[in-house]
């Protein structure tokens, strides 16, 4: 199984928090019981194309990803890894080795965490925004709210709405244009949290001395199916030269942003090379290219389940 983790920090240790993570210590329960039970954990390094179509189907051989470049997870899942004798394979945005902005994914979480308990309140503002500034009509607002105001998966209709509209319709500064004219009130000072989210340059490098597998996680975070063709490949390119430019040269693997792909990305894929991309579940697999769509299972998920 390859088994996906997002966000792994201590319940504590930010601050500012956002809304969605899994805490370190019941990470780290996870694997001793994995452990315990008999599962084979496998080095990413060592797989074959042909390994991974296996692995993603054996339910006693395990992959660990961890995705979004998280600070902690240098901090705190590497040097656990480390100390048991696994190696993880971590799924990295390259802009934020480069410019070390804020990405739209997280801008997300971290307003819907400053919003928690007043969803309906930021609904309301972002209503006012797409008509005023956006200037959308009832028919666009009523198909927005037909679309994405229903229950996700792990969500309220609500908050499940405000994540697909900021994810779908804004670009990153669109949303900080969002805040600054909307939320002047409570202002959301991105930037300042970078060092608080994300790894550095170094903390990227320093994962690949470990061991570790690095992967590609889209350039800019974007949801890849609603990009053309050419701004797909020009995510890829970016992504690609940043990491050949910090010394990344085994076999390139991606994590598709939120597990969303099109017919154009598995081109690009095949054009670029790539060796095995991964979604994330069981029902978007695309029989034609099945490396190119690994099915990934939800830690959440799995350990329910378990």
């Amino acid at each position: 199984m390859i088994i996906m983790y997002h966000y792994v920090r201590l319940s504590d240790s930010f601050s500012a928090k956002v809304n969605n993570f899994y805490d370190f210590d019941l990470f780290k329960k996870n694997i001793y019981g994995l452990l315990n039970n008999g599962k084979v954990f496998l080095d990413p390094k060592s797989l074959t194309t042909e390994q991974w179509l296996d692995v993603a189907e054996d339910s006693n051989s395990i992959v660990l990803t961890f995705d979004d470049g998280y600070i902690d997870h240098v901090r705190l899942v590497a040097p656990f890894l480390k100390d048991i004798g696994i190696h993880g394979l971590f799924f990295v945005p390259a802009k934020i080795l480069v410019t070390r902005e804020i990405l739209l994914v997280n801008k997300i979480h971290l307003m819907l965490h400053r919003f928690r308990g007043r969803e309906a309140q930021l609904m309301e503002h972002l209503i006012q925004y797409l008509i005023q500034i956006e200037r959308f009509g009832t028919d666009e607002l009523n198909d927005l709210k037909s679309k994405y105001l229903k229950d996700g998966k792990y969500d309220g209709a609500v908050t499940n709405f405000l994540k697909r509209v900021f994810q779908k319709k804004f670009e990153s500064s669109q949303l900080s244009s969002f805040c600054e004219s909307f939320l002047d009130d409570e202002p959301m000072k991105f930037n300042l949290l970078r060092d608080e989210l994300y790894m550095a340059p170094d903390d990227f490098s320093a994962l690949q001395k470990q061991g570790h597998s690095l992967g590609l996680h889209g350039y800019n975070h974007f949801y890849l199916s609603s990009l053309s063709k050419a701004r797909q490949k020009m995510d890829f390119e970016e992504s690609i030269n940043v990491f050949r430019e910090f010394g990344v040269s085994q076999d390139l693997l991606i994590a598709y942003p939120y597990g969303d792909y099109n017919s154009d990305t598995l081109d690009i894929c095949e054009e670029f090379q790539i060796k095995a991309g991964f979604i994330d579940n069981r029902l978007n697999t695309e029989s034609y290219f099945p490396s190119l769509t690994l099915p990934r299972i939800d830690c959440n998920d799995f350990f329910t389940n378990h």
